[in-house]
């Protein structure tokens, strides 16, 4: 394959061989669009080195790079970075499936904007088994210049829209040289906050072009639980961070930031509860109270800002200081939504 593609989609693997042939069905499935698909085998001890090396021999656009030792995802994608010809970058996860058509529909509402967000449905699974999904759009608008830039980051993030990689369409020569942190967690926040820093314009999709799977086997949503409140709060400094790039937060962003941060606290300890099956009373108090101490925290607390019922119900019981309440809301939303 010599012709510069018009996409070149980044896929890092590490013992995926469950979920890898229907997301690589999905990718090198994509028409009306020229695609080259960089795999990352990320020193895989499953069946998923073998699944890639038929799937290459089968299709010349997928080409397969190695790491020497299990990196994580950021050192993966950063890898494949270095080898990509394409005009715009697509980022996939193994777990995941991206819907047909979607590459074209991203290019074509592209237009040559930096990045182009869309929506996605988000499934959730209980082993393999689907348990319930919700569907997060993006909307239509464009924007262009600093103005309204942390607003946007806000608002995006308000709609579980910012943080994520697979549901953007990065233009490669507007985003060259930035790169993914090799933290294992929190990777593709930070490549997004560095992104929306650097860029001019961003333009937004209004329909879901992916499928976002949480809870299986495979997912790396499950894997990482236990690191969920450090997340959390790397989370927040990172969006803080970027929001103040362009000047002191307003009183509307900071509300958002508060919102947000409060909203991952009890999910965090809710995949706790769900995901890793913690049954320890006394642990998960501990977290939560950490939680409550942290600079995040003390923010949230003081600025958080209701739009929701579900929002006004976690920020009172944030703000009651508990951690016996704040475990016993969590178990909740573990309950109904994990």
């Amino acid at each position: 394959m010599s012709e510069r593609p018009t996409v070149s989609v980044i896929l890092p693997v590490y013992n995926a061989e469950n979920t890898l042939p229907d997301a690589l069905d999905a990718l090198l499935g994509q028409k009306g669009v020229s695609l080259e698909v960089l795999a990352v085998n990320d020193a895989s001890t499953d069946g998923s080195r073998a699944i890639l090396s038929a799937a290459a021999a089968r299709d010349d656009r997928l080409k397969v790079l190695d790491t020497p030792e299990n990196l994580g995802a950021g050192a993966a994608r950063n890898l494949a970075l270095a080898h990509a010809r394409g005009e715009y970058l697509y980022f996939a996860d193994a777990d995941d499936r991206l819907y047909p058509g979607s590459l074209r529909a991203l290019v074509t509402a592209a237009d040559g904007a930096d990045v182009t967000v869309c929506g996605y449905r988000h499934e959730r699974c209980a082993g393999n088994a689907e348990i319930g999904s919700t569907e997060s759009p993006g909307g239509p608008a464009l924007f262009e210049g600093d103005g309204t830039r942390s607003d946007l980051i806000c608002e995006l993030d308000r709609r579980r829209c910012f943080a994520y990689v697979w549901n953007k369409l990065y233009r490669r020569e507007a985003v060259q040289g930035i790169r993914f942190g090799t933290t294992r967690i929190s990777e593709d926040l930070t490549y997004n906050c560095r992104v929306f820093c650097a860029v001019g314009s961003v333009r937004l999709f209004p329909g879901a072009l992916y499928l976002y799977r949480t809870g299986g086997s495979d997912s790396l949503t499950g894997r990482v639980a236990a690191d969920g409140m450090a997340l959390t709060d790397l989370r927040f400094r990172e969006m803080y961070d970027a929001v103040s790039r362009f000047g002191a937060p307003t009183e509307e962003q900071r509300a958002s930031l508060a919102n947000i941060h409060i909203r991952h606290v009890f999910f965090a300890l809710a995949r706790r509860t769900a995901v890793q099956r913690v049954r320890d009373p006394a642990a998960l108090r501990r977290e939560a109270e950490k939680a409550l101490l942290t600079p995040a925290g003390r923010f949230s607390a003081r600025y958080a800002r209701p739009d929701t019922p579900a929002d006004a119900v976690c920020i009172s019981v944030f703000r009651t200081g508990s951690p016996r309440l704040i475990c016993l809301a969590a178990d909740t939303i573990a309950r109904l939504r994990l």
